[in-house]
């Protein structure tokens, strides 16, 4: 017990030894909440409560099984508690249980993939125009009528688009229902309904889950709400623990109000505030603090610091967005040369299109990084693929997956075959697999569609006989004896082989860790991936993402960039109410990331939507604290006191730094590579090329052989771009890079 109780704080301790009566845990950023909650489950199984008896759900894969591996330091790895997502509780709920009320458990997951073709394909049926409702924003549409509990009986249809998307989600939900298919959303209102119908399912969980424990309660939307209370009854074992300032989800349905609103729902619930903050510093934290004060949704409580005053944070006022990035990553090399490591530092922005300039910037000076949020691995269009086919083993009726493993590769059946499928299984009430099985169907087909179809048939049975476990020999044959891979240039793409090898490394591991495991189980698993979720953060890169996928990490140094109106905030934010305080959380998010350095970016211009535009900085800027900032003069500039105007009034900007026309002395590191120390030095460069001449071969005593891709400059200002085979290009100071000629 002392290992439990002995290092925490006093609001700390109170936290995780509460009893009798819900109780609120309002943690503020970087207060230690993981360590509450994974020390509440400990102190409850070491009072006498059983592992299996605790239910802990979160929202993301990575959180609950840094949950889980805590818990098991503390108590040892027979303390199986079930700490897991929403998502995956209630997947796994209705796996267990379908079945009992007379369903088929067996449905496959829909990812946003799977749900926008889906979704595309039926709106083609009514005639919809995809270019003016695109099937991305239809399925959004659709996904926020569920997060917000209607059933397509009740979305309203007072106008054109909204009798558009409630009639394409009423196709949608009896498409799906025929598919036996779910998508993320269906998860939690299936899982909502079961409780809510069937007082025997409901009262079998509530005694088995006696301890209830929400994590990021803030986040939950209507649904996640609903099955809280479905599952927690009075409250009286029930913990919640979250921040009303780390609201940032209201997109997807969130309602800060669950939280904001705790002790209503649940009269005589106490409330815990944890106010010390172990992860930034004093000069970080003041400036965060000063931000989000200007909310009116919160929770009023002082964080404080327990690290000192630390440096103040950076302001950088941008001329465009690629001067930002060179900015930004000659702080970074900076920070590197100091020893700071690369995946201690993260870039964050409102949207991933910004990533574009630095992910540029970062490649040509060799800076190694790392992108959450771009192609996810079981995105990739050969792993989906061969996902496809593992599917429709476990689910026949998965049309979607028919489709696409027919065709990937190509079988001899066309458009006019499929649609000869499709309507012959309608028709009989079939899937469009049950409908080639059958052989007068078959029959109706062209001669190679036939040969295509039963080759597939016979493909599909040899992996049926493989079982559903262990799922590595499956999915290795899934892609093995189809000939998959022959139906690409291997020469050109190689990385498709590798992919699929991963994927069977994947299935591999899910063997050795689920030893009761099962197809469906893995396909299961890997449906509810999040991007954030294969992020490897013990790899030395610096991480690029977006402030979303932030949320609940933490880096020794964060540059926040693009700061500004139509950024962040967000241009939607302007338009939704209460949308201005939740971009003001979400830039409160992205300060508290920082634990040692944290630099905030603007830029006067800015390539949006295929030309270059006027920005005008965020008014977030004016409501920092000044004491916070090293630089009272950028923040002056940012906040628009001393900026100039163009021609177009009403359109602030701030001025060009000045141009220095060479530092006081020539700056290199030891190898000779140039690097500009000064914010306000921007280099001048002469047109007359120095001796060198591109496309020549030059050796670097340290990069080796390369070849001159650029050159600039003159005399001791003379600067090369060379491309090093290992090292990628180098801009280096011929005067003191020292290259050698090769002839």
């Amino acid at each position: 017990m002392d290992a439990i109780l002995d290092d925490l704080n006093p609001a700390q301790r109170e936290a995780v030894t509460h009893r009798g009566g819900p109780l609120l845990v309002a943690a503020g950023a970087g207060s230690g909440k993981t360590r509450v909650v994974t020390r509440r489950i400990a102190h409850v199984i070491r009072e006498g409560e059983k592992p299996w008896g605790i239910l802990a759900v979160t929202f993301t894969n990575k959180a609950a099984g840094e949950m889980a591996a805590r818990v098991a330091a503390l108590l040892g790895a027979d303390a199986r508690t079930s700490v897991a997502t929403f998502h995956s509780t209630c997947a796994r709920l209705l796996r267990r249980e379908l079945s009992g009320i007379g369903r088929d458990s067996n449905f496959t997951i829909y990812d946003e993939d799977d749900v926008k073709k889906l979704i595309a394909r039926l709106a083609k049926a009514r005639g919809v125009d995809l270019k003016a409702m695109p099937a991305a924003a239809l399925a959004s549409a659709v996904s926020r009528l569920k997060n917000a509990g209607l059933d397509p009986g009740k979305a309203p249809a007072h106008s054109f688009r909204q009798r558009t998307i409630a009639e394409i989600y009423a196709d949608y939900a009896e498409e799906m229902r025929r598919l036996n298919a779910l998508d993320f959303d269906d998860l939690l209102l299936e899982a909502k309904q079961l409780l809510a119908d069937h007082e025997a399912v409901r009262e079998k969980y509530r005694a088995r889950w006696r301890h209830v424990l929400v994590d990021e309660y803030q986040d939950t939307n209507v649904v996640q709400y609903d099955l809280v209370r479905l599952l927690a009854g009075s409250g009286e074992r029930l913990c919640v623990v979250g921040d009303p300032d780390q609201s940032i989800y209201a997109w997807r349905g969130a309602d800060v109000r669950n939280i904001l609103e705790f002790e209503r729902d649940f009269p005589g619930a106490r409330i815990v505030r944890l106010e010390e903050n172990y992860r930034s510093t004093r000069a970080i934290l003041d400036a965060a603090g000063s931000l989000i004060e200007h909310n009116t949704q919160r929770i009023e409580r002082g964080l404080r610091s327990v690290r000192g005053e630390g440096a103040k944070i950076e302001l950088l006022a941008a001329i465009d967005g690629r001067h930002e990035a060179d900015e930004v990553v000659r702080r970074i090399e900076r920070c590197a040369r100091k020893g700071m490591r690369y995946n201690a530092i993260a870039i964050l922005y409102r949207t991933n299109a910004q990533s574009r300039e630095f992910e540029e910037v970062l490649f040509r000076g060799s800076v190694p990084y790392a992108l959450v949020g771009g192609v996810a691995f079981y995105e990739r269009m050969e792993v989906k693929d061969v996902l496809a086919v593992l599917r429709l083993l476990v689910n026949p009726k998965d049309d979607v997956a028919f489709r696409r493993a027919i065709t990937r590769p190509r079988r001899g059946l066309g458009a006019s075959s499929l649609a000869k499928l499709d309507a012959a299984g309608r028709a009989r009430g079939f899937s469009m697999l049950e409908a080639a099985r059958d052989e007068t169907m078959r029959g109706t087909l062209a001669p190679a569609a036939r040969k295509g179809l039963a080759g597939f048939l016979e493909f599909l049975d040899g992996l049926a006989a493989l079982g559903s476990y262990p799922v590595e020999p499956i999915v290795q044959a899934a892609y093995e004896r189809s000939n998959y891979l022959n139906s690409f240039n291997e020469e050109e793409r190689p990385d498709r082989g590798e992919n699929l090898d991963a994927l069977a490394e994947a299935a591999s591991e899910y063997d050795e860790e689920s030893p009761e495991g099962s197809l469906a189980g893995y396909l299961e698993e890997v449906a509810l991936y999040a991007d954030i979720d294969t992020w490897d953060e013990k790899a030395d890169r610096v991480v690029l993402m977006t402030l979303h996928a932030a949320k609940g990490l933490e880096f020794e140094a964060v540059f926040l960039t693009g700061i500004e109106e139509g950024l962040l905030p967000h241009v939607r934010s302007f338009e939704e109410a209460h949308g201005l305080e939740e971009e003001r959380r979400l830039a409160y998010v992205g300060m508290t990331r920082a634990k040692d350095f944290l630099m905030l970016s603007a830029a006067s211009s800015r390539r949006r939507f295929g030309q270059e535009s006027a920005q005008v900085p965020s008014r977030f800027f004016r409501e920092i604290d000044a004491a916070a900032v090293a630089d009272p003069d950028a923040l002056s500039l940012l906040r628009g006191e001393s900026a100039r105007r163009r021609d177009l009034p009403g359109k602030p900007v701030w001025p060009r730094p000045k141009r220095k026309l060479r530092p006081a002395e020539p700056k290199v590191d030891s190898d000779g590579r140039y690097y500009e120390p000064d914010a306000d030095f921007e280099p001048e460069f002469l047109d007359d090329a120095p001796a060198l001449a591109v496309g020549e071969r030059v050796m670097h005593a340290k990069f080796g052989q390369g070849v001159v891709m650029k050159v600039q400059g003159r005399g001791e200002r003379a600067t090369a771009h060379v491309r090093f085979s290992g090292f990628g290009l180098k801009k280096l100071a011929l005067a003191y890079a020292k290259l050698e000629k090769l002839s």
